[in-house]
C-alpha cells in the first residue's frame, strides 16, 4: 500500500513538474512576443505654404507610434518657425526683396530595428547668394519612447569621442577635399561636433557640414571599430518589420496665390472643364476623391509629388486604372528657379520614372510648384506647363457651399480648376461640386482632353504655360 502511494506521489510530482515546465515555456514565449514591437506602418506628412513673401515645402515621416510622430512634427515645426522669423527679419531690414524658400526633405536611415532613425535635409534660400544648408538626424528608441544622444550610445563617452575624433580626422583627410583648418576644428573631440549621427544596423554614421563652403561630409564608422565603447543595448537590436500606413495625421497645404480666369469661347460638343488636384496623393483624401469621381463617372487630372507617390503607389495605380490623368508636380515641391538645371531635371525625371513604373505611362504634363518659373526654365522644359483658371483656395477652411459658390461664379467652358488632395474638406466638397457642374451641363475631363493634347501634337505645347482653353 505504501509503495502504491509512493508511486502515485511520484507520478503527481512528475506531472506537476511537466506542467510547470510547460507553463514556464509558455510564459517565456509570451514574454518574447511581448518584447517584439508591433510592425510600424510608414507614411509621409507634408506642410506646403505659398505666400508672396515666402514659399515652403516640408516633408516628414509618419508612423503609427504617436510619440515618434510628435517628435518628427515638433522638429519640422520648430524649423519652420525659425525660418519665418529669419525671413521676417531680412524683409524688415530691407536686405533682400526676393521670395524666400524653405525646403525640408527626409531620408529613412534605420527602420528594421528597435531604433527609428531619420535624416532631415534642410535648405533655406533668402536670395540668390544666400543659401543655408542644415542636416539634422533624429535617432529614436521606439520602445523607450525617447530620442538617443551620444550618452545613450556610448559607455565612457570621453574615450569614445577621442577615438571618433581621430578616426573622422583621418577619414576626411584621406578621402575628402575638405579645408584642413576646418577639419581640425570640426573633428576635435567635443560632443557638439558629433551630435549629428545616425545609428545604423552595423555602423554609426556621422554628418559634418562646413557652413562656409556649403559642403557636407558623411563619415561611417563600423561597429567593429567602436565595439569597445558601444553599449550592449545598441549592439543587440531586435528586428522590426515596417510597412506602409493608411493612418496619417492631418496635413496642411496653404496657397496664397491665384490666377484670374481667362475669357474663353464655348467649345463644340458641350461644355467641358478640367478638375485638377495637386500635392498628393493622400491615402484617405485621394481615395475618397477617386470614389466620388467614379460614382459620377467623371475624370480628373492629378499632379502628384513623386516623394508622396513613393509612399502611396497603389493610389497612383488606381488613378490610372480608373482613367484619370497623372501629371508631374516635381519630386518634393521645390521652387524650381532656385535650383540648378541638373537639380530641376532630377526633380522631374525621378517623378516621371516612378509614375511610369507604377502606371506604365510617362506623364505628359507638368505643374510647377508655386507657379514659379522664368524664361530659362520655360525654354528647357519638355512638357506643356499647366496653370489654372480657378484656384478654389480650399486651404482656407471654407465651407463646401462657399467653395462651390466660388467655382460656379467663375466657371466657363474650357476652365481648369485647381484643388489640393491633402484635405478632408476637399474630399467632402467634391460631391456637391460635381453635382452643381453637371447640373449646369459641364463634363469633367482630363487636362489633355480639354486642351486637345495628344501624343502626335504634344511637341507643339512644350514649354507653353496654359491656364485654360
Amino acid at each position: 500500500m505504501k509503495n502504491t502511494l509512493l508511486y502515485i506521489s511520484l507520478i503527481v510530482v512528475v506531472f506537476l513538474t511537466a506542467c510547470s515546465f510547460m507553463i514556464a515555456n509558455a510564459d517565456e514565449e509570451n514574454s518574447k512576443k511581448a518584447d517584439k514591437a508591433k510592425p510600424l506602418k510608414l507614411g509621409i506628412g507634408s506642410i506646403i505654404e505659398e505666400y508672396d513673401a515666402f514659399n515652403l515645402a516640408v516633408h516628414y515621416p509618419i508612423t503609427e507610434v504617436s510619440r515618434v510622430d510628435q517628435t518628427m512634427l515638433d522638429h519640422v515645426k520648430k524649423r519652420i518657425s525659425a525660418f519665418k522669423q529669419e525671413s521676417y527679419r531680412v524683409k524688415k531690414e530691407g536686405e533682400k526683396d526676393d521670395v524666400h524658400e524653405l525646403h525640408i526633405d527626409f531620408e529613412l536611415l534605420q527602420t528594421d530595428g528597435k531604433f527609428f532613425v531619420v535624416r532631415f535635409d534642410e535648405e533655406a534660400v533668402m536670395g540668390e547668394s544666400d543659401r543655408t544648408l542644415n542636416t539634422t538626424v533624429i535617432n529614436y528608441d521606439v520602445k523607450k519612447g525617447s530620442k538617443l544622444s551620444l550618452d545613450d550610445v556610448f559607455k565612457n563617452k570621453s574615450e569614445a569621442l577621442q577615438f571618433i575624433s581621430s578616426y573622422t580626422n583621418d577619414y576626411l583627410k584621406d578621402r575628402m577635399e575638405a579645408d584642413e583648418a576646418w577639419v581640425g576644428e570640426k573633428t576635435a573631440p567635443y560632443t557638439a561636433n558629433f551630435e549629428e549621427f545616425a545609428l545604423m544596423e552595423d555602423r554609426v554614421t556621422f554628418y559634418l557640414t562646413n557652413e562656409a563652403s556649403g559642403q557636407s561630409f558623411v563619415v561611417p564608422i563600423p561597429f567593429d571599430e567602436l565595439d569597445e565603447w558601444l553599449k550592449d543595448s545598441i549592439i543587440d537590436q531586435p528586428k522590426l518589420a515596417l510597412g506602409e500606413s493608411d493612418l496619417l495625421e492631418a496635413e496642411t497645404t496653404v496657397s496664397g496665390k491665384s490666377e484670374q480666369p481667362k475669357e474663353m469661347e464655348e467649345s463644340e460638343g458641350g461644355k467641358k472643364v478640367a478638375l485638377t488636384f495637386e500635392d498628393g496623393p493622400h491615402p484617405k483624401v485621394t481615395s475618397s476623391i477617386l470614389s466620388t469621381l467614379q460614382e459620377y463617372d467623371e475624370q480628373a487630372t492629378f499632379f502628384v509629388l513623386g516623394k508622396r507617390a513613393h509612399f502611396y503607389p497603389d493610389i497612383v495605380k488606381q488613378m490610372a486604372e480608373e482613367g484619370h490623368e497623372v501629371g508631374n508636380h516635381t519630386w518634393s515641391h521645390r521652387q524650381l528657379t532656385n535650383l540648378s538645371p541638373t537639380s530641376v531635371e532630377r526633380q522631374m525625371e525621378k517623378t516621371d520614372d516612378l509614375v511610369e513604373e507604377l502606371t506604365g505611362t510617362r506623364p505628359d504634363l507638368v505643374r510647377f510648384p508655386y507657379r514659379d518659373y522664368d524664361q530659362q526654365l520655360q525654354s528647357n522644359i519638355a512638357y506643356p506647363v499647366i496653370g489654372e483658371t480657378i484656384d478654389v483656395q480650399d486651404w482656407k477652411g471654407k465651407t463646401k457651399e462657399a467653395v462651390v459658390g466660388t467655382v460656379m461664379k467663375q466657371v466657363e467652358d474650357g476652365a481648369i480648376i485647381t484643388m489640393h488632395d491633402l484635405y478632408p474638406t476637399t474630399a467632402e466638397t467634391l460631391d456637391l461640386l460635381v453635382q452643381e457642374l453637371q447640373s449646369e451641363g459641364y463634363e469633367l475631363v482630363t487636362v489633355s482632353e480639354l486642351l486637345g493634347i495628344t501624343s502626335k501634337n504634344i511637341s507643339e505645347f512644350e514649354g507653353q504655360v496654359i491656364n485654360g482653353r
